[in-house]
């Protein structure tokens, strides 16, 4: 047995937990990185997967951060549109041609 299969042995034994493989930590970190906003292909290279399929069957999401994900996107949407400002020497040339001005206005060039 190896230093690093034992030190994880002695761990489990030490925390009480008795239904954790070596490999669960595999996909631990995998889950870990997605959520901390890694990138998919380069977790496939860390991992050494011949596809993509394989690393997202490691990559578990958690409830909680799917969740938060929702919420963020429907802060997003939930944004107005906002109108850009024209610029104050625009402004100036729109007032001097009242017809240009209108029509400007109107689809906001």
């Amino acid at each position: 047995m190896g230093w690093l299969e034992l030190g994880f042995r002695q761990a489990l034994v030490r925390s009480g937990l008795s239904d954790l493989h070596f490999h669960d930590l595999r996909h631990t970190f995998a889950s870990q990185w997605m959520m901390a906003g890694g990138d998919l292909y380069v977790l496939k290279s860390i991992l050494g997967h011949k596809s993509i399929a394989m690393t997202q069957r490691y990559a578990h999401l958690s409830p909680a951060y799917k969740k938060a994900m929702v919420e963020r996107m429907e802060q997003i949407w939930a944004k107005p549109a906002s109108r850009p400002a024209v610029p104050e020497n625009r402004r100036r040339l729109l007032k001097q041609h009242p017809r240009v001005a209108k029509t400007a206005l109107a689809v906001n060039v």
